[in-house]
């Protein structure tokens, strides 16, 4: 008769085992569900946006040097408004243009890190 009671008492056990486990994982999908709309707020997804633009994680897929570009682009464009239309002037256009961007870009991205 021991032989009966001792596969009965590994299962009692398994099973209580079991439902420790399953009370674990709902009160912390309980806290993911709570977390997950808390993140929802509107003022939370306005706080993590302009955190993102201020720190992004990646500088090359962050807004500020897209505008700090199109600002060079501006700028560029504002100086050879007058200057003669050849090709040589053009060209130097462009390069100045690059230049620029660059310049800025890289600019930025030492600031961001800091």
């Amino acid at each position: 008769m021991d032989t009966i009671t001792s596969p009965s008492k590994e299962l009692k056990d398994k099973i209580l085992e079991f439902e420790q486990k399953r009370t674990v994982q709902e009160n912390e999908l309980k806290e993911e569900i709570h977390s997950f709309i808390e993140n929802l707020r509107p003022s939370k997804i306005i706080k993590n946006a302009v955190n993102h633009i201020i720190h992004p994680g990646n500088s090359e897929t962050s807004i500020i040097p897209a505008f700090a570009q199109r600002g060079a682009n501006f700028v560029t464009q504002k100086l050879f408004r007058g200057a003669p239309q050849g090709k040589f002037f053009k060209m130097a256009g462009a390069v100045l243009k690059f230049a620029v961007a660059n310049g800025i870009k890289r600019k930025l991205s030492s600031i961001l890190r800091k």
